[in-house]
């Protein structure tokens, strides 16, 4: 199921969202449950989040059976300080003797 949500994601739903300024992420499925955010323009819009989420929702539990529930999730760290997380992170563990330095 997660590949033929990613790739309706990606062939259909992310164009459209990408067009207007903002981005689409799968975020993860369990079961029946789709977790999507929505990133950029569309996402700090009120309205245009609201017409977007109901019209992802609607295609993807159209065309994709067994979809019972699509949620969408908020980010409310900033990409760049996830990145900067990231990048530490992929260095190896901080030791506590370490994260004094720091």
């Amino acid at each position: 199921m997660y590949s033929a949500i990613d790739e309706l994601i990606g062939k259909e739903i992310r164009p459209w969202v990408q067009s207007d300024g903002g981005e689409i992420e799968l975020v993860g499925v369990d079961g029946g449950t789709v977790r999507i955010r929505i990133k950029g323009k569309c996402g700090s819009c009120p309205a245009s989040k609201f017409t977007l989420e109901h019209l992802v929702e609607t295609m993807l539990k159209e065309k994709v059976p067994g979809i019972r529930e699509v949620r969408f999730v908020e980010q409310n760290i900033s990409d760049d300080l996830i990145r900067e997380a990231l990048r530490i992170l992929r260095k190896g563990p901080v030791l506590e003797h370490e994260a004094d330095r720091r």
